[in-house]
């Protein structure tokens, strides 16, 4: 399987994301789940209009923590004990996404 590219990740995050705001019973779990969602968007414009060299460390960051918390936002949606981890995981990921974007401004 070929690595997946850092918009197709983005895309999975902010999916995976939204399938589980649907499915979270928890209030305040779902609050957070929509406020990363929200950050999660915000880089999108800058990313979409510059060119990303993927051979920089912040792509490569960024790459290997939306496959993380991709992973474990699929694994919260059958085990909903892990909820925490795939949100402290998705804000890890936002977190570097941010951080190329901003190399990039």
């Amino acid at each position: 399987m070929a690595d997946k590219s850092l918009g197709a990740l983005l895309s999975d995050l902010l999916q995976l994301l939204a399938d589980l705001i649907d499915e979270t019973d928890d209030a305040m779990d779902r609050e957070k789940l929509l406020a990363l969602q929200r950050r999660a968007a915000k880089p999108l414009q800058t990313l979409i209009d510059e060119i990303v060299k993927k051979r920089i460390e912040e792509y490569k960051a960024a790459t290997a923590s939306l496959t993380e918390a991709n992973a474990a936002l699929k694994a919260a949606k059958t085990d909903i004990d892990q909820v925490a981890v795939a949100i402290t995981k998705a804000a890890k990921a936002i977190s570097a996404v941010a951080k190329l974007a901003g190399t990039l401004a």
